[in-house]
């Protein structure tokens, strides 16, 4: 954070904000992705949570709008879970452009060091490229 802070600062931006420069980021790279057909995969570590009942991360829950994606694992598991060890919230995400909602076949995160020693749980998710292809067919035909 320091490091992006003193960079931006150098760059002559007066008032930096490292956490909101790099959601802008994204969501730039996100836009021009889907503008060259792709349907965006964002999977990260927020260091926030949008859905925490008694401290919601509200910038974070603006670029998941901004950005149109969606949370998908929330959406199917709604309750307060914690991604991080050392804390209580769900800090790692996986975001999904709206298009591949229908082929998540599985999303979830696995146990404290499963996959790989850190102080994150491994976050999962699956996607069946046939259902995605299949409803996308149909999709087109249903709009001619």
């Amino acid at each position: 954070y320091m490091q992006q802070y003193a960079a931006m600062r150098a760059a002559g931006i007066e008032e930096p904000n490292p956490r909101q420069q790099i959601l802008d980021d994204i969501r730039t790279l996100v836009e021009a992705k889907r503008k060259e057909g792709f349907r965006p995969i964002v999977m990260l570590d927020a260091n926030g949570d949008p859905h925490h009942s008694r401290d919601g991360d509200k910038a974070f829950k603006d670029f998941i709008q901004n950005a149109n994606l969606v949370d998908h694992y929330h959406d199917k598991f709604p309750e307060q879970i914690r991604t991080y060890l050392y804390g209580s919230k769900r800090l790692d995400y996986i975001l999904i452009d709206p298009a591949l909602v229908k082929a998540v076949v599985r999303i979830g995160y696995l146990g404290a060091h499963e996959g790989t020693i850190s102080d994150h749980v491994q976050a999962y998710v699956d996607i069946c490229l046939q259902t995605y292809t299949l409803v996308n067919f149909v999709l087109s035909r249903l709009t001619r």
